[in-house]
């Protein structure tokens, strides 16, 4: 009988992944995470701790004596740009993880989340252990990464790439209710990426597959996270307008949405109003970034959740019936 300790479980990715579990008959979960879960169904599972505060994890890692931890906990945002410190939770966060995991002797794996964001698009397809991170928080997940490499224990890194579905927060939360708000401006088709995404149920089953797999197909190896078929964010975002609106999304001519862009720039820069566009979003949204998944494949041959279309209404579903901010 597995049992399994999950870091962060009260977030997007941890929500999913518990309720995997749970319909997957495993009895023995626990939860540590400094919020409560998002899903009140969950709140028995759940540990509250922050992972900086090491005497406290030690504890509750001793008491659970758990054979399986699926390290999830992290500050995920972007918006720092100045104290790599301020990404503590990534860098000793991590180091608390994995010196409480080398006292557990019933422990037989470590999957540690880090993120695609290591690497700079474009390069994530070259030598995983080769690194260029763009932002900070690629830079603390690279330590993220450093650290589990050094621990010794029978570690495997995760590296998600753009998850979305049920109890999702920003960004793709937004995403669906600017399209559901009419306000959503996508390029034409010809100029929109096409991206490597991830719904989350599938995620899941991955994260469940080399979690169950043989040690040695997985053991010291980086695996990213993601659907197979990548998504042009033009189809994407027309299909969910159609499902929510029975319309196609508005479409903007290129050259002109690239000016609204600019124009976007100048209102986030003299603070008079956060506008939706800006030329970060417009490299965003033209430049593909498509992953290579082969590795993740050799192990997991078929996803079980193939249909765009319904992958969009169990998301629309699950918004309808879950206010995740009443949760938080």
């Amino acid at each position: 009988m597995e049992k399994i300790l999950i870091t962060g479980g009260s977030g997007f990715i941890g929500t999913n992944l518990i309720d995997f579990l749970i319909k997957k008959k495993y009895k023995s979960l626990i939860n540590i995470d400094i919020k409560k879960p998002k899903n009140l169904n969950q709140i028995n599972y759940w540990k509250s701790c922050d992972i900086l505060n090491f005497n406290k994890l030690n504890k509750i890692f001793s008491d659970f004596s758990p054979t399986i931890v699926i390290h999830l906990a992290a500050r995920t945002d972007l918006n720092e740009n100045k104290d790599l410190n301020k990404y503590n939770a990534n860098i000793k966060g991590v180091e608390n993880i994995v010196e409480c995991s080398k006292k557990i002797t019933s422990l037989g794996k470590i999957l540690i989340f880090s993120s695609k964001l290591v690497n700079k698009s474009g390069d994530v397809n070259k030598n995983l252990f080769n690194y260029s991170p763009i932002n900070l928080y690629g830079e603390s997940k690279v330590l993220t990464e450093k650290i589990t490499i050094k621990s010794n224990l029978n570690w495997t890194i995760l590296r998600p790439t753009s998850i979305w579905g049920p109890w999702f927060g920003e960004p793709y939360r937004n995403f669906f209710n600017y399209i559901n708000k009419g306000l959503y401006f996508s390029l034409p088709k010809f100029k929109s990426a096409t991206k490597t995404f991830g719904f989350v149920y599938n995620t899941c089953y991955q994260i469940h597959e080399i979690m169950i797999s043989e040690k040695k197909l997985v053991n010291n190896k980086i695996f990213y996270l993601g659907d197979y078929k990548p998504l042009n964010i033009f189809d994407w975002a027309n299909s969910i307008s159609i499902i929510m609106k029975n319309k196609n999304v508005i479409c903007l001519n290129h050259k002109l949405f690239y000016k609204l862009c600019i124009v976007g720039d100048y209102m986030r820069k003299i603070g008079f109003i956060k506008f939706p566009l800006s030329t970060y979003r417009y490299q965003n949204m033209t430049n593909d970034d498509i992953i290579d998944l082969s590795s993740t494949k050799a192990i997991i041959k078929k996803l079980p959740f193939e249909n765009i279309d319904e992958n969009i209404k169990i998301t629309l579903d699950n918004i309808k019936n879950n206010t995740i901010e009443k949760n938080t």
